[in-house]
């Protein structure tokens, strides 16, 4: 009978399940492919799966188990358990709901911010639309307003051409602080962008220049009444009306000649 191959503890160069920091289902793609890279015995897979899901794990086999010993279970039956614990079925709407509300953070990379979407996709079951939805969401959910406005207005976008020009515009605008120290993020964000604001000292015109009119600050009693001839002097005959009403013949330029 040949000597069963015995693997040495640690061997597997795999850390021990964590729940609070591991995937359970991720977790286990790497503790079996490290069986399988040092050809494990069927037969001890139980013994190293119960030593490698840790305390905490072990704990929670055991009560579930209960009164059944897990050595005595088989490798499916541990591993199914298990599965049904630390990675039940996700609720796809509310999955869908998570993914579409995550925005870029504030400081948040766009290489973080494209691994937050891809992590939140994972359960969402968006099959062979996962790329256009990556794509939209992305570009809705991105921080800067002028990169935002580069990817609507290109044709033919693509999830991987939306992060490449993304990524372009972030490096051009840190390398741009750099050589502007002092200037806002925000200032180099809108090069170049229509405002809104008004240049320094273009107050609110005075309600005297409102609605095309200009008005004097006088007041209107202190104008001359062109009808009002108590008001007016003739420069032909010195009389109390207007010299365009005067009666002397219109050679006549003044009184005195």
């Amino acid at each position: 009978m040949p000597e069963e191959k015995i693997v040495l503890q640690g061997s597997l160069g795999l850390e021990t399940f964590d729940p609070a920091t591991s995937n359970w289902k991720r977790w286990l793609r790497r503790f079996e492919a490290g069986l399988t890279v040092h050809k494990v015995p069927e037969a001890q897979k139980v013994t190293y799966l119960l030593h490698f899901i840790g305390p905490s794990a072990f704990d929670i086999i055991c009560d579930k188990l209960a009164p059944e010993e897990p050595h005595n279970c088989t490798y499916a039956v541990l591993i199914t358990a298990l599965a049904k614990f630390y990675a039940p079925a996700a609720l796809e709407i509310a999955e869908i709901f998570r993914f579409q509300t995550r925005k870029q953070q504030e400081g948040e990379t766009i290489k973080d911010y494209v691994a937050a979407l891809h992590k939140l996709s994972v359960n969402c079951n968006f099959g062979q639309y996962l790329k256009t939805a990556l794509k939209n969401q992305f570009v809705y959910g991105l921080t800067s307003k002028r990169a935002q406005s580069r990817l609507l207005e290109t044709r033919d976008l693509d999830f991987e051409k939306a992060i490449q020009i993304a990524i372009s515009m972030e490096l051009s605008e840190t390398n741009a602080l750099y050589m502007h120290p002092g200037t806002p993020a925000s200032s180099i964000d809108y090069v170049g962008a229509k405002t809104d604001k008004k240049p320094k000292g273009a107050e609110k015109a005075p309600a005297k220049y409102a609605r095309g009119r200009i008005e004097t600050s006088k007041p209107r009693s202190d104008y001359v009444n062109a009808n009002d001839k108590s008001n007016c002097t003739c420069f032909r005959c010195g009389g109390r009306h207007l010299a365009n009403k005067c009666k002397l013949p219109r050679d006549i330029t003044c009184k005195k000649c």
